[in-house]
C-alpha cells in the first residue's frame, strides 16, 4: 500500500507538471530572434534542429533509459521511451509517470537531455555534444556551449565542421571568450614547512636520464604542519592554477554543480573550495565526508581506502572550514577503520592491498598528522609493510610494467601512485626507486597495453587480460592516462617516458571531465618535453607477468597483438597460458565469455577456462576439474589448463598472499616460461613453454613459437604432445565474429576490420564452429553468462576448433592469421614443406624454418636471414 503522503507527493509532481506543460512555451525560436539571420531562417533552422535532436533522443533511448536529466521545473526525470504516435517521450519522475510533448520541451531542458544521453561512459557521443552545444549556444549560455564542444572534440573529429554548419544555419555566432578571472590568492600565514615538491622537480632519473637517482630517502624532511600539504601548498596549488586554467576551469565548473551522486565529486570541490576560499563549497564537501566518518565501520574487501582517501583530500584542503567535533569524529572513524581492518586486503600481489586499502590510510594519515596522535604510527606500519612485502611483489609480478592479475592494474595503479606523490610531496618520501623494474617501466607498458585507435577516447582502451577486461573504454580509462601522466611527470627526463608522453598528449584533456577533472589539473604537466612517437619502440616484454605487446605502428590502424605465457600468481588471473590477441580497426581474436560474477557457473566453468581462450586443449576423460573452484559450483572437464591449487596453501583461489609464499609453492605456482622474444623490425619472434599449466597425466610437451611479419601476418607454430595417442589434441580460436570461407582458410570480418585464418597444419585437419548456444557449451553441459552483464561489451561470437584426423601422441599445429581493414579482399597464401626435422613455411616473401625436435629455427624476410633463438632480447 502506498503511505497517504507519497500519494500526495505523487499527486503533487503531477499537477506540477501540468501546469509546466500548460504554461511553459518553446524559447528556441525567441532564442534565435537575436540572431543576425531571418526570422523565416531562423523558425526553419529551429525547426531542423528540434527535429535532429529528437532523432538523436529516439537512438539512444532505443539502447537504454536516460537517467539523472535535471528539468527546470524542479524535478529529476528518467526518460525510458519515445512515442512517435504521441510526438512525446515517456518518462518518469520519483513514482511518477509522465508523458513529456515534444513541443512543451524548452531549449535548456532539452539540452540538459541531449548531454545526459550522449554522455554514457562505455558509449560517449560527439554527435549529442553538438546538439547540446548548438542548444545552449541558442540560449545564451555560451561557456556552456564551448565546454560541450571540447568535450566533443575528445571524440571525434570534424566537430568544428559540423558546429560550423549549425551556427549557418541559425544565423548563430560564438564570440571570443573573454579571460577568466583568477581569485585573489589569500596570504598565506607565515611560518610552517613551506617545501613543495612538483612533479618532477626532485625526480630521479633512471638509467640514460641526466639526473641520476639519489635514493631513497635521500631529500626526507618533516611534515608542514600547514593545511593544505597533501598536493603541496596553496601557493603551489595557485600556480596551477594559473598554468593549468583549462582544466581547472573543467573541474570548478563541475564542483559547483556539487553532483549529490558522485564520490569523485569531493576532490574537486575541496581544491575549488581551497582556491576560492569558497566556505559554502568547502561545507558541502565536509558533509560528503562527514556521511563516511559517522557511518558503519567498513570491513573487509570493500573500498573503505577510497572513502578514507576521498575525505582526507576533504580534511586537508578544506581544513579552516572544519569544526573541531567533526575533526575529532573524522579522527576517531579513520583509526576506527584502520583497527578495523588490519587482517584485510592483506596480499600485495592483490589490486586490493594498495585500492581498497592503503592508499587511503596513507593520505589520512598526511592529512591528520600532528591532530590525530596515532598517523605517524599508522604511516609507519603502512611504510615498513610496503617495503618489506609489496616491494618484492612489485619487483616480481610487475617487472616489466605489467601486472600478474591483469586487468586490475587499472584498478589500483593510479590510486596507489596518488600516495606516492602524496608521500613525496608532504614527507619528501620516494617509494619509485625502490622497485625500479616496476615503476621505471610501468607507463611504457602501459602505453603498450592500449589498443589502437584514432580517436582521444579510443587510445586508452586496454587490452582483455584476466577477469573483468572487454577492451572498452569507461571511467577508469581516465585513470589509466592520470596514471601515466604521473609517472612521465616524474621520469620527465628520460627520452623514453618523453614519448610515452607525446602518445599521452593525443588525449590533451580527459573525455569524462565531470567526475575525473581533477586529474587534468593535478597531472597534466604540459612543461614535459615531447618525443617523436614515430621513434617509439614497437614492442615491449614484461618478464614479470611473462607478457609480449607489440604493434606495427603508433597509427589508429595498426595491428595489435598480445601474447602472455606467465607464472601463476593471483586470483583474477585465468587458465590462459599461451593466449593470444590481435586487433586491427576492431577485435577480431580474444578471449570469451563475460565476467559476470567471481564465482558464477559461467565464470569458474568457461569465463576462465582454456576453452575461452586462444590455446591448446588435450580432453583426457578421466581428468577431474575441483569442485569450489572460486568457492563456486561444481566443475566441468574441458581438456584445458589444469587447477590444482584448491587444497593448497593457494587456497580455492588459487593466488599467493606474497613472494615468500610464492617462493615456498614454486611447483605449483611457475607453471610457464617465456623462451624467447627479440624484435628486429620488419619481424618480431617470440616463444613460450606452456607444458607446466596442464595436468601432467595428459601432457608431455605444448610450446608455442610465434612470429610477427609486420604489418599484419602472425604465424603460430605449436608442437603438442600427449601422454596418450587417443587424448584429443585441438587448437583453439575464439573470433569476434563467425567465419565465412571454406576450410582450410576462412575469413572472419568484424566492423572495418578482418582476420584472414589459414591452417597449415594438420593436413586435412578437422574445423569446427561453435555459435550461439553451443558457444559456451561442452561435455554436453551449457555455461552460458548473466546476460546483462554482457551488454553493450565486444564479447566473442565464435570458437573454432581445430584437431588431427588421426590420434597420435605428438602433432604440430601450423596458422597463418593476416589482419587486414574490412576492405581488404586477399592475403597472401601460406604453403608448408614438412621433413623429419623441420617445417617450412613461406608466406608473402617470407620463408620461416621451424625445427621439428626443438624451440629453434630460422627465418628470411626481406633477403635477411636471421636466426629463431632461444634468448630474450633486451
Amino acid at each position: 500500500m502506498t503511505p497517504p503522503f507519497r500519494s500526495v507527493a505523487v499527486w503533487f509532481v503531477s499537477v506540477l507538471w501540468a501546469l509546466s506543460c500548460a504554461f511553459v512555451i518553446p524559447q528556441l525560436a525567441l532564442s534565435f530572434a537575436a540572431s543576425t539571420a531571418s526570422g523565416a531562417e531562423a523558425k526553419d533552422g529551429a525547426e531542423k534542429l528540434r527535429s535532429s535532436c529528437f532523432r538523436f533522443v529516439e537512438r539512444r533511448l532505443a539502447k537504454r533509459p536516460v537517467a539523472d536529466v535535471p528539468w527546470s521545473s524542479g524535478m529529476t526525470m528518467t526518460f525510458a521511451g519515445y512515442d512517435k504516435a504521441k510526438e512525446s517521450l515517456q518518462a518518469t519522475s520519483g513514482e511518477s509517470s509522465l508523458d513529456v510533448p515534444l513541443k512543451s520541451i524548452k531549449t535548456r531542458d532539452l539540452a540538459s537531455l541531449i548531454k545526459a544521453a550522449s554522455g554514457s561512459e562505455d558509449s560517449p557521443d560527439a554527435d549529442g555534444y553538438i546538439l547540446a552545444a548548438v542548444l545552449l549556444l541558442s540560449d545564451g549560455d555560451q561557456g556552456a556551449a564551448s565546454h560541450l564542444l571540447e568535450r566533443a572534440k575528445t571524440q571525434a573529429a570534424g566537430v568544428d565542421d559540423s558546429f560550423a554548419h549549425w551556427l549557418e544555419l541559425l544565423g548563430l555566432e560564438m564570440k571570443a571568450p573573454e579571460p577568466k578571472p583568477q581569485p585573489e590568492a589569500k596570504k598565506e600565514p607565515e611560518g610552517g614547512d613551506k617545501t613543495d615538491i612538483a612533479g618532477g622537480e626532485t625526480a630521479p632519473g633512471i638509467p640514460g636520464s641526466t639526473k641520476l637517482p639519489t635514493g631513497p630517502g635521500s631529500k626526507k624532511h618533516a611534515v608542514s604542519k600547514e593545511h593544505p600539504r597533501l598536493f603541496g601548498s596553496k601557493q603551489r596549488l595557485q600556480g596551477l592554477m594559473q598554468e593549468r586554467a583549462y582544466g581547472y576551469g573543467l573541474m570548478a565548473d563541475y564542483a559547483k554543480k556539487k553532483d549529490a551522486y558522485d564520490p569523485t565529486a569531493m576532490p574537486a570541490m575541496a581544491l575549488v573550495s581551497c582556491l576560492e576560499n569558497d566556505k559554502d563549497l568547502a561545507r558541502e564537501a565536509i558533509k560528503r565526508a562527514m556521511v563516511y566518518a559517522t557511518g558503519p565501520i567498513k570491513v573487509g574487501h570493500v573500498t573503505f581506502g577510497h572513502d578514507l582517501a576521498y575525505s582526507a583530500m576533504v580534511y586537508d584542503l578544506c581544513h579552516p572550514y572544519w569544526t573541531a567535533d567533526e575533526k575529532t569524529k573524522f579522527i576517531d572513524y579513520m583509526n576506527k577503520t584502520v583497527d578495523a581492518n588490519v587482517g584485510s586486503e592483506t596480499y600485495p600481489y592483490h589490486n586490493g592491498y594498495y585500492g581498497y586499502k592503503n592508499w587511503g590510510i596513507g593520505l589520512a594519515c598526511y592529512a591528520t598528522m600532528y591532530e590525530n596522535p596515532r598517523a605517524a604510527e599508522i604511516l609507519a606500519t603502512l611504510d615498513a609493510d610496503f617495503r618489506a612485502r609489496a616491494v618484492p611483489c612489485l619487483e616480481h609480478a610487475g617487472d616489466g610494467g605489467a601486472w600478474s592479475e591483469g586487468h586490475y592494474i587499472h584498478y589500483w595503479i593510479y590510486e596507489w601512485l596518488v600516495f606516492c606523490e602524496v608521500a613525496r610531496m608532504c614527507e619528501g618520501v620516494d617509494y619509485y626507486p625502490l622497485a625500479p623494474k616496476f615503476f621505471a617501466n610501468r607507463a611504457v607498458a602501459s602505453m603498450f597495453q592500449m589498443l589502437p585507435g584514432h580517436l582521444p577516447h579510443e587510445t586508452n582502451r586496454p587490452v582483455p587480460d584476466g577477469d573483468g577486461g572487454y577492451g572498452t573504454y569507461g571511467g577508469f580509462s581516465e585513470k589509466i592516462l592520470s596514471a601515466r601522466r604521473i609517472l612521465v611527470n616524474y621520469y620527465r627526463n628520460d627520452p623514453v617516458h618523453q614519448m610515452v608522453h607525446a602518445y599521452n598528449q593525443l588525449v590533451p584533456h580527459l573525455c569524462i571531465p565531470e567526475s575525473y577533472g581533477y586529474m587534468d589539473f593535478l597531472w597534466n604537466d604540459l612543461s614535459v618535453t615531447k618525443g617523436d612517437l614515430k621513434q617509439m619502440k614497437l614492442s615491449h616484454f614484461a618478464p614479470g607477468a611473462g607478457e609480449v605487446f607489440a604493434r606495427n605502428s603508433w597509427d589508429g590502424d595498426s595491428t595489435y597483438f598480445f601474447f602472455k605465457c606467465g607464472d601463476r600468481i593471483s586470483a583474477h588471473q585465468q587458465l590462459d597460458v599461451g593466449h593470444f590477441f590481435i586487433y586491427r580497426q576492431e577485435h577480431l581474436a580474444g578471449d570469451s565469455g563475460v565476467y559476470d560474477a567471481f564465482d558464477s557457473n559461467h565464470c569458474v566453468n568457461y569465463y576462465i577456462r582454456s576453452i575461452a581462450h586462444n590455446t591448446m586443449l588435450v580432453y583426457d576423460p578421466a581428468e577431474k576439474f575441483p569442485d569450489g573452484i572460486r568457492a563456486g559450483p561444481a566443475s566441468a572437464n574441458d581438456g584445458g589448463q589444469a587447477y590444482p591449487w584448491k587444497g593448497t596453501a593457494m587456497g580455492h583461489n588459487a593466488g599467493c598472499l606474497d613472494f615468500p609464499m610464492f617462493t615456498a609453492n614454486k611447483q605449483l605456482a611457475d607453471i610457464a616460461d617465456v623462451l624467447a622474444y627479440e624484435d628486429h623490425g620488419s619481424w618480431l619472434y617470440t616463444a613460450g613453454d606452456c607444458t607446466r599449466a596442464y595436468s601432467s597425466a595428459k601432457m608431455a610437451l605444448f610450446t608455442r613459437q610465434i612470429v610477427f611479419i609486420r604489418p599484419s601476418t602472425i604465424v603460430i607454430f605449436d608442437r603438442v604432445k600427449a601422454t596418450k595417442p587417443d587424448y584429443k589434441k585441438t587448437w583453439v580460436l575464439n573470433l569476434h565474429k563467425t567465419p565465412t570461407g571454406t576450410a582450410p582458410t576462412m575469413v572472419s570480418t568484424n566492423g572495418n576490420g578482418k582476420l584472414f585464418i589459414q591452417t597449415v597444419l594438420p593436413a586435412n585437419a578437422d574445423i569446427t564452429l561453435h555459435s550461439g548456444a553451443e558457444l559456451y557449451a561442452y561435455e554436453g553441459k551449457s555455461f552460458p553468462p548473466n546476460p546483462p552483464a554482457a551488454a553493450g561489451m565486444p564479447i566473442v561470437e565464435c570458437r573454432m576448433e581445430v584437431s588431427p584426423k588421426t590420434a597420435s601422441a605428438s602433432d604440430l599445429f601450423l596458422h597463418v592469421l593476416t589482419a587486414t581493414d574490412a576492405k581488404t579482399d586477399t592475403a597472401a597464401k601460406a604453403e608448408a614443406k614438412v621433413t623429419g626435422s623441420d617445417v617450412t613455411v613461406t608466406v608473402g616473401g617470407a620463408v620461416i624454418k621451424f625445427d621439428v625436435n626443438s624451440v629453434g629455427g630460422t627465418i628470411v624476410v626481406g633477403g635477411q636471414k636471421g636466426t629463431l633463438a632461444n634468448k630474450i632480447q633486451p
